[in-house]
């Protein structure tokens, strides 16, 4: 399997989506799914985080254009959350997929 690093980005809509404690929990390095939302009214784009089953927020827009046709191309994207600083949520997300 290879790895190849994507991109760091401040989590959208963490504040409008959750509440402090609903945060707590959160540690460095716990794993995200991403999940591409195409219904979604606001963005036809946009790609969902999540910590287990709890909805944290979205991939910044300007990055999830990118990132839908590479998913919808069959390649992983995989995510851990990097840091959580007190006004901010951090996500790295990354490609994975098996070397041939």
């Amino acid at each position: 399997m290879t790895k190849v690093n994507c991109n760091t980005f401040d989590v959208r809509g963490v504040k409008f989506h959750n509440k402090p404690e609903d945060l707590v929990y959160l540690e460095a390095k716990m794993p995200c799914k991403l999940l591409p939302e195409p219904t979604n009214e606001f963005d036809p784009n946009a790609i969902a985080i999540l910590v287990g089953e709890h909805f944290l927020g979205y991939v910044p827009k300007e990055l999830a254009k990118h990132f839908t046709p590479m998913m919808n191309a069959g390649l992983k994207l995989s995510a851990m959350i990097k840091s959580t600083l007190p006004a901010k949520l951090i996500v790295t997300c990354w490609l994975v997929w098996d070397k041939e």
